[in-house]
């Protein structure tokens, strides 16, 4: 326990803060998960049609900040905080910040199974990652 509340302490303010607010932002999306219908869920994903987006240079280090506090989050997180979770989290961050982003659903079979994955990426940034698996893109949301 002790060892975690020294790795905090030894974050510079700006990343206390978005840890912070990772941590609860992750959980407001676990529950908004649990407890909320897709369609409904849906709404906070972004635009099922592709807009328009500027190619504006956003700060590539405060997208590189978000992705880190969502790892940290989720790592330390007594819920479950998986792809959908984390990629839902950053959705928010990102809109908060009236960031771009693109969020994508997907399937692909492994061993006889189907397996769901969400990632996202932001110009051209993945904050959560696709992985080394051939996702099939069922949906993806803008904004």
């Amino acid at each position: 326990m002790f060892p975690l509340i020294s790795k905090y302490y030894k974050l510079n303010s700006t990343e206390k803060k978005m840890f912070f607010e990772a941590y609860v932002t992750s959980f407001y999306a676990r529950m908004l998960i649990l407890f909320c219908s897709f369609k409904r869920l849906e709404k906070r994903l972004g635009k099922k049609s592709a807009q328009l987006m500027s190619n504006e240079n956003q700060n590539k280090e405060l997208l590189v900040l978000i992705k880190r506090s969502i790892i940290r989050a989720s790592k330390y997180s007594f819920w479950r905080n998986k792809c959908f979770e984390q990629s839902l989290t950053a959705a928010i961050m990102l809109r908060k910040r009236k960031i771009h982003y693109v969020l994508y659903l997907g399937l692909a079979k492994k061993n006889n199974k189907l397996v769901a994955h969400v990632w996202m990426e932001s110009q051209g940034y993945f904050l959560v990652n696709k992985g080394n698996t051939e996702f099939t893109t069922l949906s993806t949301f803008y904004a």
